[in-house]
């Protein structure tokens, strides 16, 4: 049991989605032409007996590559609202998207709080946004990345 990732389905059940395969993916179709789609996604902690600290989200590609070339852009921010154009615009894109822990140091829209502390565990859903954007003249294809998560388990 640790930290895993969320999505929220149709029916408003949360479905795991970090079973670390490519089973059950998040996809966001995109048509080349500068635009881009977020989709929410939720952290949490599943089991009572563990704490976490020192969180990093982070995109990467599947291949192992940096994300640099250009015809891609991944974002993350943090929160429960739709982030707007101005913070898509000032947060880091690619190998430099970055959500971490604790939430005071930084944006708070690109923070996550330490989930739980030692002898009270935290078991709630924490929001986070993953927007994808694919440039003009952009390769019509696939491009799979994963989101890599880190951090300290400590007992309750």
């Amino acid at each position: 049991m640790a930290l895993k990732i969320y999505t929220l389905d149709d029916s408003l059940s949360f479905q795991e989605i970090s079973a670390g395969t490519f089973a059950d993916p998040v996809s966001l179709g995109i048509t080349p032409g500068g635009s881009g789609k977020a989709q929410k996604l939720y952290l949490r902690n599943d089991d009572i007996t563990k704490w976490y600290d020192g969180i990093q989200l982070r995109a990467k590609s599947t291949t192992g590559a940096a994300i640099v070339d250009g015809s891609v852009s991944i974002k993350l921010l943090s929160g429960d609202s739709r982030p707007t154009e101005d913070r898509w615009d000032a947060a880091l894109a690619n190998d430099n998207a970055l959500l971490e822990s604790p939430i005071a140091g930084g944006s708070v829209d690109q923070r996550f709080p330490e989930i739980g502390a030692a002898g009270a565990p935290d078991l709630k859903y924490y929001p986070f946004w993953v927007r994808v954007s694919v440039a003009k003249g952009a390769p019509i294809g696939d491009s799979r990345f994963s989101l890599e998560l880190t951090y300290t388990e400590n007992i309750v």
